[in-house]
């Protein structure tokens, strides 16, 4: 059943593609983690014959159940209201079946925190939800005797006090985990063109201006490649502009598959891209771009062959940005009054 669970938890936020893969190992450790525990503590039940924390135990198996229900339904918010009421219940019965120095009562805190810390529940729920777990663990404190006839087992305030901290920690982690992803996809939409993935004009605006800081600090040279597809324009008048894209994804992929991995790619607009490649030898740059134009005049975009026009420059850094796409675009308009699929470069003179 726990198995058909989760198959079914991950096959729906695979659906909705909103449930990550670390989100989803998290939440299987925390359910696992919970299901165990309370196997255990029915258990000890038992021995103890304490049977109305059976019928507790049992009650919360299946509000956990039912929570599991409204999880694969993605009503995460009423889901996690669930799990927390029912392990504050748990946690209040235990407490006083074996003493707040058996540490079951600190179990209120991860579950308050793990459930305040949700980013899918509005504060207002949270803050009631947390002042709730303060005033039982308050009252537990306060209320319930150290010690009972009962003993839950030797150094069990350790063990729940580890617990704790454990899945404050887990829950804190996953915080991270999912800010970082947050980040990283929303650096993605910025600096991504979203149709090819290669890096947009914002960002390589900025990295260019960076590489001349550097190439001139540092003395060393680099290249920059401004490429325009020929002819794009009649393969969008004539095939529509779901051809053009293909041609423009195919131009990408040619050039993350034979770029190498210091050199930066970007779509510049429309069907121009620029090209970084951090060579000194002005030569092997061109070679280099003399090669992926030949690799991509010999491939078939649904029946399309297209090439590529280039103007290729070298910079010490000691350029403007202006100046040098300026350099690159006169090239580049010379390749194509050249007849096209060609290279045209001009060294920097010293």
């Amino acid at each position: 059943m726990i198995l058909t669970f989760f198959n079914g938890l991950r096959s729906r936020y695979s659906d909705l593609a909103q449930f990550e893969k670390y989100e989803y190992r998290k939440t299987l450790l925390f359910f696992g983690a919970m299901l165990t525990c309370l196997a255990l503590l029915i258990y000890k039940a038992l021995i103890d014959e304490l049977h109305y924390l059976i019928v507790v135990s049992a009650i919360s198996a299946i509000a956990y159940l039912y929570a599991s229900y409204l999880t694969i339904q993605t009503n995460i918010k009423f889901a996690f209201i669930v799990i927390t009421a029912a392990n504050i219940v748990v946690t209040s019965f235990f407490t006083a079946a074996y003493g707040t120095e058996s540490g079951f009562h600190m179990l209120i805190w991860p579950i308050a925190c793990i459930f305040a810390m949700n980013a899918r529940i509005d504060i207002k729920t949270a803050l009631v939800v947390f002042i709730i777990a303060i005033l039982t663990f308050a009252a537990l404190h306060f209320l319930v005797p150290k010690t009972t006839d009962s003993v839950l087992f030797i150094n069990s305030e350790l063990f729940f006090i580890g617990v704790s901290g454990s899945l404050i920690l887990l829950e804190l982690t996953a915080i991270r985990h999912s800010i970082s992803n947050k980040r990283k996809k929303l650096e993605k939409i910025i600096n991504r063109d979203n149709l090819t993935g290669l890096h947009n004009r914002r960002y390589f605006t900025s990295f260019l201006h960076h590489q001349l800081k550097l190439a001139l600090r540092e003395g060393r040279k680099f290249s920059l490649a401004m490429a325009d597809i020929d002819h794009f324009k009649s393969i969008n008048d004539q095939y529509g502009h779901d051809a053009g894209d293909k041609v423009l994804k195919a131009v990408a992929n040619c050039f993350n598959e034979y770029l190498g991995k210091n050199d930066v790619a970007c779509r510049w607009g429309g069907e121009e891209f620029l090209i970084y490649l951090p060579e000194e030898n002005l030569k092997l740059a061109k070679r280099i771009i003399q090669a992926i134009g030949s690799v991509l005049k010999d491939t078939d975009i649904d029946g399309h062959f297209v090439t590529m026009s280039f103007g290729l420059v070298e910079s010490d850094g000691s350029d403007t940005i202006d100046s040098l796409l300026h350099k690159a675009d006169t090239l580049l308009y010379q390749a194509k009054a050249q007849g096209r699929d060609n290279v045209q470069t001009r060294q920097k003179s010293t």
